[in-house]
């Protein structure tokens, strides 16, 4: 889903640059230092949290707009002396942005961010294996990329489990990918759009720098654009592979579950590979366990998995995206949710 939030629920950037420089308290309604104007109102909601509350912090959690206001928050924080961490949804280890005892930290998402020109959204087909490439805003999820590309049968190599991780996280972290024969989706970038520390901006392009931005954690700098390859897929199934209790929880169940009954395109060649070899149908597999920890219930495992171009062929499964491809996108794009014990909807 979009990273936008309602404007009347985080401080806008500006409202940062005006406040002065002290340790804002966690709690509402609290008052400012003697002499010092009251700006704790605009910190009712703006400060920054993990995806599930596991750590809930002082730090402001601001939403610049353009290069401009962005790089306004950057000379801010150095003028003040925070450290500035970026965050996307939130949902990566928590130590990686703040915790709740470091008052010191600017936390910057670029859920509001647009870019300029072509680093916004630019879709640029190819011949070959590479079937093209696209210049995107780092601040969008992989939601918004796909509603973008996949009425067009374009995808990224690699894929993760969730829609909702934001790009920029995603390859600035160690986010793996789930297509058998594909890797980390930072292996896909070829380009990368960043603001260094004082504002200025780079072009990354070059294999011996990229390198170095790929899982960065946001040390080097925030990256605020991305080139990615895309290939083609115009025929694609997405089902899932019946749950099966296992014989016994043991490494030869485990793989045959894996490899007979969820179509692993798996080489033999894969450390802890046991026999025996199935069709190496699929392209891709999510697979969920239970470890059966109990006698009555035993062990189970269940695969949401993928095929694609001459392996897509299961009966009773569509292999083309749905007319209304684009609509359903919207609709899902348009989704809120409620932030657990807020109240409040992003």
């Amino acid at each position: 889903m979009p990273l936008e939030v309602s404007s009347f629920l985080l401080p806008s950037t500006w409202e940062v640059l005006q406040m002065p420089r002290y340790t804002m308290p966690c709690q509402r309604n609290s008052q400012a230092p003697e002499g010092e104007p009251d700006q704790s109102h605009v910190y009712d909601f703006g400060k920054w949290q993990n995806w599930a509350n596991h750590i809930e912090s002082c730090a402001p959690w601001t939403m610049p707009s353009d290069d401009k206001e962005l790089a306004a928050l950057l000379a801010y924080a150095t003028e003040h002396g925070y450290k500035v961490r970026p965050s996307g949804a939130a949902h990566s280890a928590g130590g990686l942005v703040t915790s709740q005892a470091d008052a010191e930290v600017l936390v910057v998402s670029l859920g509001k961010y647009t870019a300029p020109e072509d680093w916004e959204y630019k879709l640029t087909p190819q011949e070959g294996k590479i079937a093209g490439r696209v210049m995107v805003n780092a601040g969008w999820t992989q939601l918004q990329l796909m509603a973008k590309i996949r009425p067009l049968n374009y995808f990224l190599p690699s894929q993760t489990a969730g829609y909702f991780f934001q790009l920029a996280g995603i390859v600035a972290n160690t986010v793996h990918g789930g297509i058998y024969e594909s890797g980390f989706i930072y292996e896909y970038v070829t380009r990368m759009r960043v603001m260094l520390h004082d504002g200025s901006i780079k072009v990354i392009d070059d294999e011996k720098d990229l390198r170095f931005w790929r899982t960065s954690f946001g040390l080097l700098g925030l990256i605020i654009g991305l080139e990615f390859e895309l290939v083609q897929r115009p025929k694609l199934q997405v089902y899932t592979v019946p749950q099966r209790k296992l014989a016994d929880w043991s490494e030869v169940e485990f793989w045959r579950y894996i490899n007979v009954d969820a179509a692993a395109n798996v080489p033999p060649s894969t450390p802890g590979f046991t026999e025996p070899t199935g069709s190496q149908e699929a392209a891709s597999g999510e697979f969920f366990l239970n470890f059966g920890l109990d006698d009555l219930l035993g062990s189970s495992m269940l695969c949401v998995a993928t095929r694609t171009g001459e392996n897509a062929t299961l009966p009773g499964i569509p292999t083309d995206a749905p007319a209304d491809v684009v609509a359903q996108y919207e609709k899902l794009m348009q989704h809120r949710v409620v932030v657990k014990d807020h109240g409040q909807e992003h």
